[in-house]
């Protein structure tokens, strides 16, 4: 596919092995705190990140643990001590979750992660999403109620599902992939470069284009906001 352009909507229309922290670090003052942490994990463990009130960055790195960076910022009147970061492990899925207990408190989350470990879910209420993907098995998801998305996505699982509420969506895929793509937006345009689509198919509010096999469903969804697809040579 070379370059289709749609101006879209209108307003009706593990085997996981942790130690929990193996390395803290703190820095504050009045209004700002960085933490850090480690995890280790066994090949394959599936990583979940959420975060209730901030931005989500992911990426993988070379090492063999998954690294965290929180940076805790409070507006007038908020306690840097409303915010925790809580680590839930279960036979193959490392869950990490940012608590915040008032509004008024935001975390920017980093995460690295190693090559052997896919993820499973990203998942923001309020903040957008940066992140390096590669899933498997049946499910994954990077969703945001309020933000941005922007995603290279490397490998997918049967079914992976990008969306966000109110933003726009920026996602590179790997030329490789298998994957039955649909992409839908009610207010935004939607726009698709540089992707080998077998076939496709465009309508007044989203798009559907096969790629390889198709034998995977990728779905990108906004309410609000514009959808780029395009190639990554990653």
């Amino acid at each position: 596919m070379n370059r289709r352009t749609l101006t879209a909507g209108l307003a009706s229309g593990f085997a996981a092995a942790l130690t929990g922290c193996v390395s803290r670090l703190s820095t504050a003052d009045q209004t700002n705190k960085t933490e850090h942490r480690t995890f280790q994990v066994q090949s394959g463990t599936r990583l979940a990140v959420e975060n209730e009130n901030g931005s989500i960055d992911v990426r993988r790195h070379d090492g063999s643990d998954v690294d965290v960076t929180m940076k805790i910022h409070a507006r007038e009147g908020g306690s840097l001590d409303d915010v925790s970061l809580s680590d839930a492990k279960t036979a193959d899925e490392l869950r990490l979750r940012v608590h915040a207990d008032a509004d008024d408190v935001s975390v920017a989350l980093t995460v690295r992660y190693p090559n052997s470990v896919p993820v499973g879910e990203l998942r923001s209420t309020n903040g957008r999403i940066d992140a390096t993907v590669v899933t498997a098995g049946d499910s994954a998801a990077v969703r945001t109620e309020n933000g941005s998305i922007d995603v290279k996505l490397l490998e997918v699982a049967r079914d992976t599902d990008v969306r966000t509420e109110n933003g726009s969506i920026d996602a590179a895929l790997a030329s490789d992939l298998d994957a039955t793509v649909s992409a839908t937006t009610k207010n935004g345009s939607l726009n698709a470069s540089g992707l080998d689509f077998s076939s496709e198919e465009l309508s007044m509010t989203g798009f559907t284009g096969v790629l390889g096999d198709g034998s995977n469903d990728l779905s990108f969804e906004t309410e609000n906001g514009s959808i780029s697809l395009s190639a990554t040579s990653e």
